[in-house]
């Protein structure tokens, strides 16, 4: 059987992976896919994004690893359930890995929970179904089961930041939709909607101080002024302010033309750290503005 055949034969499995390579060319080409990326303070706004955020990935080995494992077990899965279960497994395996990693306050990119939800969902399948033998031995299981392990060591050590628990949340979700009784599935997605609506729902003082800041500097960046400015000022209600976060605060209102607000927060920025403002022209205004502040009082 020809490739094209292959992957005609097998539309959702191949949806899965042109998208990511589409999107991972994307990201390699400079376009910013952030608005495709689930993180805490999208997940009650923009409920698309926990199916999206399954396209971009951290890498090409990522993306292979990922694509790889989808077109494996992907094409021997769609082959057996049809085009329209698979749809449906694939979506909810995707909230369920993209879900359970947002209520950890992560934002998780890529298809590696899926990966962990077609290959459970076979291995329990299979436990019941002959049709399912065979999909996933237990060379591949073990190979799976160790590299969830060994990416919990790689995070706890700092050696890599993984998603792991979009793996747990994918691989929980294929373990119960391949048992004899699958609706223990729909409780396992409706426990996890409620939870991530308690924890996150409750305000943005739930979100943490990163998640702002990692996206205030990407708004900063695009030049979205006042999407920083806003999310700048949802970090300091937090409490947590730093002298590059004001100083990156102070741009933004310059920005939009808020200059007396801006040098506010530039000398804040200066006074907790002199050296943060590289800008010659900007330090000299913001000395001058500190000096004559300092005068009048």
């Amino acid at each position: 059987m020809g490739l094209l055949t292959d992957a005609e034969r097998h539309p959702v499995t191949t949806i899965l992976i042109v998208g990511s390579i589409a999107t991972f060319f994307a990201q390699e080409t400079g376009r910013s896919v952030d608005h495709m990326i689930l993180t805490p303070l999208d997940a009650l706004t923009e409920p698309w994004r926990y199916l999206t955020t399954i396209f971009p990935h951290g890498g090409a080995f990522h993306l292979i690893f990922n694509v790889f494992w989808i077109w494996q077990l992907g094409r021997a899965l769609e082959s057996r359930i049809g085009t329209l279960w698979m749809v449906g497994l694939t979506l909810v395996s995707a909230l369920a890995a993209s879900g359970t990693e947002v209520l950890m306050y992560n934002a998780a990119i890529g298809l590696s929970g899926v990966v962990y939800a077609f290959a459970m969902f076979a291995w329990a399948k299979g436990r019941h179904d002959p049709k399912f033998r065979g999909v996933i031995d237990t060379q591949t299981l073990q190979l799976l089961i160790g590299w969830f392990f060994l990416c919990i060591i790689a995070t706890e050590t700092g050696f890599m930041r993984v998603a792991n628990g979009a793996h747990a949340g994918g691989a929980a979700m294929g373990f119960l939709l391949g048992q004899k009784r699958p609706w223990l599935a729909g409780v396992f997605i409706a426990s996890l909607a409620t939870t991530i609506f308690l924890r996150l729902g409750q305000g943005s003082l739930n979100t943490p101080p990163g998640v702002f800041e990692s996206r205030a500097v990407h708004a900063l960046l695009d030049d979205k002024n006042q999407e920083a400015i806003d999310l700048y000022e949802q970090l300091f209600a937090t409490g947590h302010r730093s002298a590059g976060s004001l100083h990156n605060y102070g741009l933004a209102l310059s920005r939009v033309g808020r200059d007396a607000e801006g040098i506010t927060a530039l000398i804040a920025a200066y006074e907790l750290d002199p050296q943060i403002i590289q800008n010659v022209e900007i330090r000299e205004i913001v000395i001058n503005a500190r000096a004559a502040l300092n005068a009048s009082k």
